[in-house]
């Protein structure tokens, strides 16, 4: 048994230095097969998610040229560099005020009998707006008239009997202030019956009606507020720093939120003395015509205060001008071709902007497709071109309601 065991052994380990012979070379081929089939299956992936029909692999914008390197030129809008007026303008927001304002009180005691007005309703002055109930002062002013009466005819009497030397001067002149009394109270019950009707002080529009019929009304109740709108005021608050800038008579421009497509003609009326040093500003009255009455208290605009004028200087549109860091540029369309000119800038306004430097009259600049062109492209001007550009009043490019400009990149201009 232990012979045959020795030799099952020595056939055993014959058999594990035959396979340790072998394995090397069959680890290989496993391998090599292994790697083959990866390859192969990720080439036919690709092939299968390619695209169909020959088309590139490469994204449709791989080897698109960049904008104006092609043979086509950019089409763009231009328009000429024009001469115009560049004003100097203070702008501020305020509401609107009527030019005068009264409030109707009662005078009297008494109640709403009727109304002759409304709110809205434009009125004279003088004109009823309301009547009390008027018995109850009637029959005062009947009292007070028989009291009066009854005092003249003591007085006539004590002027007989002081003439005759019958009662002494204490007692005259007793009644006669008697006699001043009764004819006073007199007076003032007449006064309080033509209080009864609440007349208008102020020729206007009635903008609130503050009582009704039936409403007991007591001495300097409010009854009705009248404004005068055939001219209207806006107040507007300007920094202190510029109280020398405005001067009564300068022209202004009001823009009301209410009536976008209207401008409206001003003038300042007046220019208050003092600073408010709390908030450090100062008041300024700009009056506007209303004979229509389009214009009502309360509404909320815009003040242009006009300061300062440059005649005859060169204007373009705020929409062709690039803002950068270093300061403001166009693009200059000539014989063909886009030149990226940098320019001074002087006066802005919301359409146009004051060019110190930089252009000459009649030189056409870009106004629409800057977003694609570059200096020294090929363009071609579109049939559409703006020749010519309406002009509007210029504002303080340092105030408060600077418009916004198109934001260009940062990159030095030749």
């Amino acid at each position: 048994m232990r012979r045959l065991s020795n030799r099952a052994w020595h056939a055993n380990g014959s058999r594990g230095a035959m396979l340790s012979a072998q394995w090397p070379g069959a680890w290989s081929d496993t391998i090599r097969r292994v790697v083959t089939s990866l390859v192969i299956s990720g080439l036919v992936g690709v092939c299968a998610c390619g695209p169909k029909g020959g088309d590139s692999v490469h994204s449709p914008s791989a080897g698109k040229p960049p904008p104006g390197t092609d043979d086509r030129p950019l089409p763009v809008a231009v328009t000429p560099v024009r001469r115009g007026d560049a004003a100097l303008y203070l702008t501020a927001s305020a509401t609107l005020d009527a030019a005068h304002e009264a409030l109707v009180v009662a005078n009297t005691r008494g109640v709403v009998e009727s109304l002759f007005a409304n709110e809205g309703m434009v009125v004279e002055a003088g004109e009823q707006l309301a009547v009390l109930e008027r018995t109850p002062l009637q029959l005062a002013v009947v009292i007070s008239r028989t009291r009066a009466e009854t005092a003249r005819a003591n007085l006539h009497r004590a002027a007989q009997l002081i003439a005759s030397h019958a009662i002494p001067p204490d007692s005259y002149r007793a009644t006669k202030s008697a006699y001043r009394l009764a004819l006073a109270d007199l007076r003032l019950r007449e006064y309080e019956l033509q209080s009864a009707t609440l007349r208008a002080t102020l020729g206007g529009v009635v903008t609130k009606r503050l009582v009704g019929v039936g409403q007991t009304l007591h001495p300097n109740t409010p009854a009705f507020e009248i404004k005068q709108v055939d001219s209207i005021h806006a107040v507007v608050h300007l920094p202190e720093r510029e109280i020398t800038r405005v001067k009564r008579g300068q022209p202004a421009r009001v823009v009301i939120d209410a009536l976008p497509q209207q401008s409206l003609v001003g003038m300042v009326s007046r220019v208050s003395s003092d600073v408010d040093p709390r908030s450090g500003t100062f008041r300024a009255t700009v009056v506007v015509a209303n004979a229509d009455h389009e214009l009502k208290p309360g509404m909320f605009c815009r003040v242009e205060i006009q300061t300062h004028v440059r005649r005859n200087s060169l204007l373009v549109p705020l929409v062709a001008v690039i803002a950068f860091r270093g300061g403001h540029s166009v693009f200059v369309v000539r014989d063909g071709v886009a030149v990226r000119r940098k320019i001074a800038a002087g006066y802005t306004s919301e359409r146009e902007m004051e060019v110190l430097s930089g252009l000459a009259e009649n030189e056409l600049v870009a106004i629409d497709g800057r977003s694609a062109l570059r200096h020294g492209v090929a363009v071609r001007i579109s049939t559409h071109s703006a020749m010519a550009h309406t002009t509007g009043g210029l504002a303080d490019s340092n105030g408060p309601h600077q418009p916004d400009i198109a934001r260009g990149d940062d990159l030095s201009v030749p």
